[in-house]
């Protein structure tokens, strides 16, 4: 069986027409996978954005729970010191004045007493 002239024509054009759609292939293949990189590398910097936020509203927690704690223990430090102060007024009141006084001569009274007999 013989193939008419025309057919070796159309298999180059059918050849032709075959690597034409492959290169388009591979253009459009290469199209998706830069655009897939774009994606991702967007992606990765959002990433780092939300993670440096997070991060930062975690240290400014962290300080103004620091900020409340050294409050409160200043205050519970004041508190104590004011009522160490207050016992020692009262101790320091209860060593002088005429309680201390009365209580002198009270011993010194007996002290004599025991001496003279």
């Amino acid at each position: 069986m013989r193939l008419p002239a025309s057919v070796p024509m159309a298999n180059v054009e059918a050849l032709r027409e075959v690597k034409r759609v492959e290169a388009e292939i591979h253009a459009a293949r290469e199209k998706a996978r830069r655009e897939a990189q774009d994606v991702l590398r967007k992606a990765r910097e959002e990433v780092s954005q939300i993670e440096a936020k997070a991060r930062a509203d975690a240290d400014a927690a962290y300080a103004a729970e620091i900020a409340r704690s050294q409050k409160a223990a200043d205050e519970e430090r004041a508190r104590i010191r004011k009522a160490g102060q207050a016992e020692a007024d009262k101790v320091r009141g209860a060593g002088s004045g005429p309680t201390l006084t009365a209580a002198v001569d009270l011993i010194l009274r007996r002290f004599n007493e025991k001496i003279r007999g």
